[in-house]
């Protein structure tokens, strides 16, 4: 049996997933109080594990910088956001093949991550429940590639950090020429293994990647946890396109799943997104069944269900 396959493998858990609102944050209180705030409305279902969409910590990148909030483009405020810090940033922007985006994101990460962790690690304890905290993007600790992930953390009951995962397969925004992110190596992913399951940590368009997500069902994932953030109107069309990431591997691998959206206006850009918490059902056409899902695809919102949990394909 492979390490970390526990024999007494759950068979059930019970999720919350928060459709939260994506936005810029002046100062680390009101990141702290918009965490807290959705985290107690969660617990109110009694969950064993939270989820938060994808770039909830990306609007921290507007800490110390007013008027963010009202800029008409994501260029803009990065400009905006780098004069305000010009002495960190423009040494940065000096060095080769440097972008802005990079350059800022570089220059105010270890603030971005003490107040992204600090606040993720206290609403945890606070609850004594597992958080599956959303993505913001920032450097990996200790490493000096120099590289930008869009990267998940998992917190447990302690509020102690259990898990990181970085994006593998990234949109037309967050390459070269747009947020200049790293592409994580596939195989640096793996499951995130905890006493109340084991899931699968997938951030967006990693979704539609078949083979990644299949290798982390084979590794022993019970649950896909997709962290999401759709910058485009929510149409019939993109709600379609939609089924053909998560739903679709739920079908086909026999796993349930959660994606949770970000919602709301980023740098000029709408988020929209339905959230949704869906389970294998062979009798159902598609060959899976919603078990719960937001009522809007703009509104703040959180949606619960107590999720059967299939036995680790490792473990069959």
């Amino acid at each position: 049996m492979p390490d970390g396959i526990a024999a007494n493998a759950p068979s059930s858990v019970t999720l919350a997933a928060i459709q939260a609102q994506l936005r810029f944050f002046l100062q680390p209180r009101q990141f702290r109080e918009q965490m807290a705030r959705d985290a107690e409305r969660a617990m109110a279902c009694g969950p064993d594990i939270i989820l938060f969409p994808e770039d909830i910590g990306t609007g921290l990148v507007g800490l110390g910088t007013p008027g963010l909030a009202r800029t008409p483009s994501l260029r803009l405020a990065m400009i905006m956001a780098a004069l305000r810090n010009a002495t960190a940033v423009m040494p940065l922007l000096r060095q080769p093949a440097s972008s802005l985006p990079w350059a800022l994101v570089t220059a105010l990460a270890k603030r971005m991550r003490d107040v992204y962790i600090g606040t993720f690690s206290e609403v945890a304890a606070r609850h004594e429940v597992h958080i599956a905290a959303g993505s913001i993007l920032l450097p990996r600790e200790n490493n000096d590639s120099g590289c930008i992930y869009n990267s998940s953390y998992l917190f447990g009951p302690d509020g102690g950090v259990l898990g990181r995962a970085d994006k593998v397969n990234l949109i037309e925004l967050e390459g070269q020429g747009g947020l200049d992110l790293a592409p994580a190596a596939a195989d640096d992913l793996h499951p995130w293994r905890t006493p109340v399951g084991t899931f699968a940590p997938i951030i967006c368009f990693d979704a539609w990647d078949r083979d990644l997500v299949g290798r982390l069902v084979a590794e022993g994932a019970q649950m896909l946890l997709v962290a999401s953030a759709n910058p485009k109107p929510w149409t019939a069309a993109e709600a379609a396109d939609r089924a053909s990431g998560m739903y679709a591997r739920v079908a086909e691998l026999r796993v349930p799943g959660a994606e949770a959206f970000g919602v709301g206006h980023l740098g000029g850009l709408p988020f929209e997104g339905r959230s949704w918490i869906v389970a294998p059902d062979p009798e159902t056409p598609g060959g899976a069944c919603v078990l719960a899902q937001a009522r809007s695809a703009t509104g703040s919102e959180i949606i619960c269900a107590t999720v059967e949990l299939p036995q680790p394909a490792a473990q069959m």
